[in-house]
């Protein structure tokens, strides 16, 4: 059966708790090889000559920047060890060049889900996403607490431009809080909140 790898996070609530969808030929495992040399019918070990991958493990990486160890050396310089649990192999400055320490890759990282890296997992879904320009990273992009803190402001907002339109009409206060909006450089959907809210107010529906 055909499979979709995705990433997803263990804390995050099931329907919402991939992360991003990784595409075979675009992302890499930690191994440093594509998803695509992980073979299904073998468990997803890489099939890279001479890799001793066991299993597909999500390197997380976007455009140009990619996570590192908290050793705080490239996956590359994990990688080079040639299998789980992928200890480091870079040599620390100083005249001794001695061995970094770090027994193994682990970024202290945080998903944009807002749970830490090490709370992800690579897995594989039977739901594929058939749309060409499907999304890859998922992830709602803010923290509960930064959430709740945007939607306060909104109704905050809503307010505001009920308040205005019921005491200067419609017109005067859509360009007041459009000017308003401007200034502060505040999301489209934030905007059209405002307008809503303006809108309610002269036709009685938030009376």
């Amino acid at each position: 059966q055909a499979v979709q790898c995705v990433w997803r996070c263990r804390s995050c609530p099931d329907a919402s708790s991939v992360c991003c969808r990784l595409k075979p030929k675009k992302h890499s495992c930690i191994c440093g090889h594509k998803v695509e040399a992980h073979v299904q019918e073998r468990g997803f070990s890489c099939n890279t000559k001479g890799c001793r991958c066991l299993r597909l493990q999500f390197h997380v990486q976007q455009l140009g920047w990619e996570v590192r160890c908290q050793c705080k050396h490239h996956v590359r310089d994990h990688a080079a060890s040639g299998g789980p649990p992928w200890r480091c192999t870079k040599r620390l400055p100083g005249k001794d060049a001695k061995p970094c320490p770090c027994p193994g890759f682990e970024a202290s990282w945080v998903c944009t889900c807002g749970h830490a890296w090490a709370l992800h997992e690579t897995t594989w879904s039977t739901q594929i996403s058939k749309a060409v320009f499907a999304r890859e990273w998922v992830a709602q992009g803010l923290r509960p607490e930064c959430a709740n803190e945007a939607e306060e402001k909104r109704a905050k907002w809503e307010a505001e431009a009920a308040s205005l339109a019921a005491e200067v009409g419609s017109d005067e206060a859509t360009r007041h809080m459009e000017a308003k909006m401007r200034r502060m450089g505040v999301s489209m959907c934030a905007e059209a909140r405002v307008r809503e809210a303006v809108e309610e107010t002269l036709d009685g529906t938030r009376l």
